[in-house]
């Protein structure tokens, strides 16, 4: 690509940034457009890989800081924490480059545009905006599995030493992936964007179906922790969604379609993984190996003892683990046991807040993700979709709760200061 031609990338892009300053739904529409159906792996080399969702997020940065107008919560603030240790874990300790830039370009950044850039756009908008997506990403797994589709495969672009676009099997099928470069990254997503669904202010019929499209991707990328991390939201949107976002009838019916799955669907499944144990023991044996090790190798910060440096810059724990499927495990392995306590503690406060039924659909999807973390890690977009939805989660709760230090309303003052308004 010839520099006349980078520059006119370049304007454009400059110019589509400042159209969307003060459209943060046409912004959040771009978002996810390129979240669900842009390939990760079509990337430029820039200290890091950058994605298309990366340059993506810097067109919306003029938007993002233009909509940043909310207080800073706790979670804000522990979080602040958690990237000044791992600055210091990567400028001290020998955190890996890649690793910390992962931090900014990839956590942050989807965290940024949930933050600010969801409320601009409107609580419910945004809801039914993401379980849209995810409805599309549901039919897109059932096309790629009914129809053996697999647009991406032999994608034009593609880096063929990645692997992203290499299509797994699981026994003799064809697991979905679509744009997201693994199947269990899209089955991931696709349980985070369910209670979204489930929470919609959609007609019954067309929830009914979206539902129906939503778990359906799910089960076609043959994700077992994908399909436990629905399941898990399922049952807490029944039991935990509060009123508002849930009517009574709503929850009365899904509660009986959770029952007739359980009765019909769930032995099915279970019989078809049970037919593929050969393909999933070693998959559950190389997770319960790795655990084995990672507590007698951890700091508090900086990385673990016998992370391997490899010539193309990632590294090999132990020479036996290239591929850390544990979100918790890699961030241990990466920054150490203080970082990931400070994550583990935002998720921790976002589950006191489902249990306590003041928790939204942003929320219980991170709920979800407690489990489904620790199948996979933030892996391709899946990534930056779970610190949209933590940005949410946290932009829509603070909205959700009084603020104490908000000044009263004149009527309120008035009623509690008589002799000062003149009032009696």
């Amino acid at each position: 690509m010839d520099a006349f031609v980078i520059t006119l990338l370049v304007i454009a892009g400059g110019v589509l940034s400042l159209a969307l300053m003060k459209h943060p739904r046409a912004a959040i529409v771009l978002w996810l457009i390129v979240m669900i159906a842009v390939p990760v792996w079509i990337s430029v080399k820039v200290v890091t890989s950058l994605s298309p969702l990366n340059f993506t997020f810097l067109m919306l940065v003029p938007a993002i800081l233009h909509a940043a107008n909310q207080r800073l919560s706790r979670i804000d603030l522990l979080l602040g924490a958690f990237v000044l240790s791992v600055s210091v874990a990567f400028a001290f300790l020998g955190t890996p480059q890649y690793a910390f830039a992962t931090v900014f370009v990839q956590w942050l950044a989807g965290y940024w545009v949930g933050r600010y850039l969801a409320p601009a756009a409107g609580k419910e908008w945004v809801y039914r905006a993401v379980a849209i997506a995810a409805t599309v990403v549901g039919g897109w797994a059932l096309v790629e599995y009914v129809f053996s589709l697999h647009l991406f495969e032999n994608f034009a672009g593609t880096d063929a030493s990645g692997g992203w676009q290499k299509i797994q099997i699981r026994g003799t099928f064809a697991r979905s992936e679509g744009a997201w470069g693994h199947s269990i990254a899209m089955g991931a997503f696709l349980s985070l964007g369910l209670p979204f669904v489930i929470a919609g202010k959609f007609a019954p019929v067309r929830k009914i179906l979206m539902i129906a499209i939503v778990c359906g991707g799910v089960i076609v990328t043959f994700s077992r922790g994908a399909l436990i991390g629905a399941l898990i939201v399922f049952v807490v949107c029944v039991l935990f969604l509060p009123g508002t976002s849930l009517g009574r009838k709503t929850r009365q019916f899904l509660f009986a379609l959770l029952i007739l799955a359980a009765v019909t669907l769930v032995p099915y499944l279970l019989s078809v993984f049970d037919s593929l144990s050969y393909d999933l023991d070693p998959s559950t044996q190389y997770r319960a190996d790795l655990t084995k090790y990672i507590f007698e190798d951890m700091h508090p910060l900086g990385p673990a003892d016998q992370m391997n440096l490899l010539p193309n810059g990632h590294y090999f724990y132990r020479m036996i683990f290239g591929s850390i499927d544990n979100t918790y495990i890699l961030t241990i392995l990466q920054f150490g046991w203080i970082p990931t306590g400070l994550l583990v503690a935002g998720l921790a406060a976002v589950g006191f807040r489902v249990l306590a039924r003041r928790g939204g659909p942003a929320d219980i999807a991170m709920f979800g993700q407690i489990w489904v973390m620790g199948t996979v890690a933030l892996i391709t977009q899946y990534g930056m979709a779970v610190w949209f939805c933590a940005g949410m989660a946290v932009a829509f709760g603070l909205r959700d709760q009084p603020c104490s230090r908000q000044a009263p309303s004149l009527p309120e003052w008035a009623a509690k200061h008589p002799a000062r308004s003149g009032t009696k």
